[in-house]
């Protein structure tokens, strides 16, 4: 199978769609809690839980690259696979979508912020997918998701009102 920019674009449109579905299937079981608050706190519990969907695969999905292809590690820029390769596709789909998706249901100054960030992602992620060039630099920046899945997590947990984590470290009680 040849890795062309077609192919990388269509597996692209796949997660943009794969992420729509997602993020609409988190409408089934939103907690009461959630709701009660309004549509905007509805909405953020989706796209937080949308996105530690992403960050679950594309976590594990890194560290299989550089597991199943030691050399990406040793040549960042002219070195890639096909599981490089489609990672980088995949997660342009979920950026694309995150985008799409605070566009459409967010008008705070933060939020072009974000996109903003989005913008510069397509840029660095695309012209990868497209040169299958700076793979490896695409892939040990995706290695931040791993990180993400216990801030989504966190997030979402303190957007259902429960205590956050943090204050039962011993460093943040009071004495």
């Amino acid at each position: 199978m040849e890795y062309n920019a077609e192919f990388g674009i269509l597996w692209t449109l796949l997660s943009w769609v794969f992420f729509m579905l997602v993020h609409v299937s988190w409408n089934i079981g939103i907690p009461a809690s959630v709701r009660a608050k309004g549509t905007y706190h509805i909405w953020r519990y989706r796209n937080i839980a949308t996105s530690w969907v992403h960050a679950i695969i594309a976590a594990v999905w890194a560290v299989l690259c550089f597991y199943r292809d030691p050399k990406l590690a040793e040549d960042l820029i002219e070195q890639w696979s096909p599981c490089s390769h489609l990672l980088i596709c995949f997660s342009i789909g979920y950026f694309l979508h995150d985008a799409m998706d605070m566009i459409a249901n967010r008008r705070k100054r933060e939020t072009w912020e974000l996109i903003g960030h989005h913008v510069v992602i397509f840029i660095c992620f695309g012209l990868a997918m497209l040169t299958k060039r700076y793979v490896g630099y695409a892939v040990v920046a995706l290695l931040a998701e791993v990180n993400s899945v216990f801030f989504a997590l966190a997030t979402n947990a303190t957007n259902l009102g429960r205590q956050s984590t943090r204050s039962h470290l011993p460093a943040q009680q009071s004495t």
